[in-house]
């Protein structure tokens, strides 16, 4: 998957019978934010959906189904926002 919203794939392999994943790291969730002490902006809002809508749309241009939650919403610390593991499985 190569998309600017994406996070990057960097290995993927088998542990103790377990599929690992290993993705690049991007400091902040959206569940890491406290939005009741410090509120977004409207424009800083809008740039989060923005970007998310770009990566789902090539997402469910690639694959058929797909999932999102909100702790696979990501930031970096430079501001990139991207779509990646969560970091805990969701089952």
């Amino acid at each position: 998957v190569q998309h600017p919203n994406i996070a990057d794939i960097l290995d993927v392999y088998f542990y103790d019978g377990k599929l690992c994943i290993v993705s690049e790291y991007l400091e902040v969730s959206l569940l890491d934010l406290e939005f009741k002490r410090l509120a977004p902006e409207e424009w800083e809002i809008a740039t989060i959906i923005a970007e998310v809508i770009k990566a789902m749309t090539y997402l469910l241009d690639t694959l058929p189904v797909c999932e999102l939650y909100i702790d696979s919403v990501r930031l970096s610390l430079q501001g990139s926002v991207k779509l990646g593991m969560p970091p805990h499985p969701h089952c």
